[in-house]
């Protein structure tokens, strides 16, 4: 996790120097371009008091000096101090385009790393990141890890449902982090607030029945089995409802009807290859203990945990 964040403000410090610096670099050129070419204004205009100041000498040297000597040179002098006079406005104008530099420069500074860490948050993926360990770490370690970040994120989550509690997908995703987290009665009140908004779904319907037959040992019955039931009336090849229908029937000894759901499971859309194996399993095994002979294992194994735990 610190390599991560070292990472990051190592790639931030450079992206800042790659702005910062072209942006202080180029103005100072160009100013002091511009205060050479001012140093040069004022080198040629004193050659040219220079010259000038040289031919009123020489005529004065020729001819008496008088008042109209007098007079050229304070008013040669005072042109040239008009005109040089002029050259130090470009210090003020350096001075000032600086400060407004360092300004957007100061400005960049800020406002680069927090539009990263913004942009971040939003887009990427910080989970991942808070979870991350180094080769060392053991699987233990990862774990502890994951599972405090995950605590984190449903506590988040549940305590922004408290004040919003119109948002039935929030609490779906509530349901499922709590069946994550192995909190099934957790799961169960998230499940009824969810349904509480949306009673026609079928998948809702089918996940709060697994979440009520987890918290009470995996039986079915009552609730459960009238939850199935109602999934199965909106949605006759949802492919939970007819595994936890199975499974229900498996648990009550009636084979035939848990061999039923099952093989109607096999032929359900979008099955995947796992769960059509584990139905023709569950099928095979009703099938023995429909003919009389010893089971394989225990009954409880017909409630296909890989698809109780799926969720669309």
């Amino acid at each position: 996790m610190i390599q991560f964040w070292l990472i990051v403000a190592a790639m931030l410090a450079v992206a800042l120097l790659c702005v910062i610096v072209p942006l202080l670099g180029r103005g100072s050129r160009e100013e002091d371009m511009t205060v050479a070419r001012a140093e040069g204004g004022a080198v040629v205009l004193a050659a040219i008091f220079r010259t000038e100041m040289a031919e009123l000498e020489r005529q004065a040297a020729a001819d008496p000096p008088d008042a109209q000597y007098g007079n050229a040179r304070r008013e040669l002098e005072r042109r040239f101090v008009d005109e040089i006079g002029v050259q130090p406005v470009s210090t003020t104008v350096r001075t000032g385009s600086v400060v407004q530099r360092a300004g957007t420069a100061a400005l960049l500074l800020a406002l680069l790393p927090c539009a990263a860490l913004v942009l971040y948050m939003r887009l990427g993926d910080p989970l991942a990141a808070a979870v991350q360990t180094d080769g060392t770490a053991g699987p233990d370690d990862s774990h502890a890890a994951t599972q405090g970040s995950l605590d984190a994120m449903v506590g988040r989550l549940a305590a922004r449902l408290r004040q919003q509690p119109d948002d039935p997908a929030g609490w779906t995703m509530l349901a499922r982090s709590y069946a994550v987290l192995e909190r099934p009665d957790d799961a169960a009140a998230a499940y009824r607030h969810a349904l509480g908004l949306t009673p026609r779904d079928p998948q809702l319907l089918a996940d709060y029945a697994d979440a009520l037959a987890s918290a009470n040992g995996g039986d079915l019955t009552g609730a459960p089995l009238e939850g199935i039931e109602a999934a199965l009336a909106l949605d006759p090849l949802n492919p939970k409802a007819l595994a936890l229908a199975g499974s229900a029937a498996f648990q009550a000894r009636d084979y035939p009807r848990a061999i039923q759901y099952w093989q109607r499971l096999e032929q359900a859309p979008g099955v995947s290859a796992a769960i059509v194996g584990q139905a023709r399993t569950n099928v095979a095994e009703a099938r023995r203990l429909a003919s009389g002979a010893p089971t394989i294992g225990s009954e409880r194994a017909g409630r296909l945990p890989t698809i109780a735990a799926t969720s669309n």
